[in-house]
Formats: C-alpha cells, sequence, structure tokens
C-alpha cells in the first residue's frame, strides 16, 4: 500500500516517508528500494543513498548484486 501511495502522489515529501515506510515494513521490498533511491539520487542526497544502499545490499539476492551495491555505495561516497 505504501509504494502504491508513493506512486500516486506528486509531493517528493510524502513520497519519499511513503517508500521509507514500505521499506520499514519490509526491510527487502525490491521496488520500494529501487524507486527510494531514484527519488534519493535525483534530490542529490548522497549520504542517504549511501546509507539506502548499504541496507539493501543486505537483502541482495546474491553474492553478485551485494557486491554491486556495495562498490556503488562506495563510489557515492568517495
Amino acid at each position: 500500500l505504501a509504494v502504491r501511495l508513493a506512486k500516486l502522489t506528486d509531493e517528493a515529501d510524502a513520497r519519499r516517508e511513503h517508500l521509507i515506510h514500505a521499506i520499514e515494513l519490509d526491510p527487502s521490498h525490491e521496488e520500494a528500494g529501487t524507486l527510494l533511491l531514484a527519488q534519493l539520487e535525483g534530490e542529490g542526497r548522497w549520504h542517504d543513498v549511501a546509507s539506502l544502499l548499504d541496507h539493501l545490499s543486505e537483502f541482495a539476492p546474491d553474492a553478485e548484486h551485494k557486491r554491486q551495491m556495495l562498490l556503488r555505495e562506495a563510489d557515492v561516497l568517495t
């Protein structure tokens, strides 16, 4: 439901909060993570992007995806 609400709103703050809520309810929610990551990148919130990548890496489907996320996190932080 939170992801649907995020998709329906035009307000960035509300969309971000809905997506965060979706991830709090289900930390492995891939769609919410992907949407939130795109929004944070678009807003230039690089510290938040790095934190989210670190979180999402914990729920990566396999070692290669985890490695890619951690490399991306390192890239964001440098």
